[in-house]
């Protein structure tokens, strides 16, 4: 029983602090799920007696398992170059693609390719223009521009994103990481000269390039749980509770029901129901609102809702 709490304990706290599957071989991070997770053991051992055990045990613990977390760690990440296997590929290895124009991208990716990293494996890289760009090097896979980069994204596997600040705004970084859909996506950034970065970040030297680790937090599993959690609790709760009202209410005016379409991420359209005679503040138009939430069509976190052809949508 204690094996299996202490295990729990560990994959929760590491699901929290994104250390599976996206820093899985995180040296720091590791050390800190290890840390928090025997403050946990320590607390269920002074407050649940049914769960006493050894503190001595606790504590030889709580020194053998990171250190050997940390030790296997520091041997793959100084001696791995590689694995051409799948099952290699897909353990060890992260594709990774770089986004940018100039010869600072062509300079970046011919580093990564010869940096054998166990965080980097050059899958090739996407222009921020529209057109196909003629200076293309051979050595350096073009695999398309940033309008298609969620669907790139999907199809070559890619679990990290360089952007380079010289090319793309960062507007545009933020516009373009919200419109891919993979939230196991880690983005990266080479921020332009002489920039001051101020702030909670990490900041990663590749030779004598900065890489500046962008946080996207909607991205991260936990927070995806919590938020479609908070979706299905609230909106559940209401559906159930005002229930008898709406369907006394959809029995007298079934025939005032029209069709709307609501426009969501990426200009995508999603049907809804409202009752005509009702304006879009009305409870019973929200009854049809929750249930597109508990469907998982809607939520209750994000932007203001625009219908179709809205002015302004």
């Amino acid at each position: 029983m204690i094996n299996l709490i202490a295990t729990v304990l560990f994959l929760l706290i590491s699901f929290y602090f994104d250390i599976y599957p996206n820093h899985r071989f995180s040296i720091q991070g590791i050390l800190k799920v290890n840390l928090f997770t025997f403050i946990m053991l320590a607390f269920l051992t002074f407050f649940l007696k049914q769960f006493a055990f050894s503190r001595m045990v606790v504590l030889m613990t709580f020194v053998l398992s990171p250190l050997l977390m940390f030790t296997w760690r520091v041997i793959l990440r100084k001696y791995y170059r590689g694995d051409k296997s799948v099952l290699g590929k897909d353990l060890f290895s992260k594709p990774t693609i770089v986004v940018g124009n100039g010869e600072d991208v062509k300079v970046l990716c011919r580093k990564l390719q010869a940096r054998q990293d166990i965080d980097y494996e050059l899958m090739g890289w996407i222009s921020v223009d529209e057109n196909y760009p003629n200076s293309s090097p051979e050595e350096i896979k073009y695999l398309g521009n940033i309008r298609h980069l969620d669907r790139i994204v999907r199809m070559y596997g890619i679990r990290q994103v360089i952007f380079s600040a010289h090319s793309i705004s960062y507007e545009q970084i933020l516009k373009t990481m919200s419109g891919v859909n993979t939230p196991l996506v880690e983005y990266k950034m080479v921020p332009s000269n002489l920039e001051v970065i101020i702030g909670k970040s990490h900041i990663e030297r590749l030779d004598d390039y900065p890489l500046l680790d962008i946080e996207y937090s909607i991205g991260k599993r936990f927070n995806r749980f919590s938020k479609r959690f908070l979706d299905l609790a609230v909106s559940g709760t209401i559906l159930l509770i005002t229930a008898p009202l709406f369907l006394l209410y959809y029995l007298v005016n079934y025939k005032n029901i029209e069709k709307y379409n609501i426009l969501g991420e990426q200009n995508r359209l999603t049907p809804a129901y409202r009752f005509r005679k009702r304006n879009g503040n009305s409870i019973f138009n929200y009854w049809w609102q929750m249930g597109l939430v508990f469907s998982g069509k809607l939520s209750l976190v994000g932007a203001p809702l625009k219908e179709a052809g809205e002015k302004g949508a």
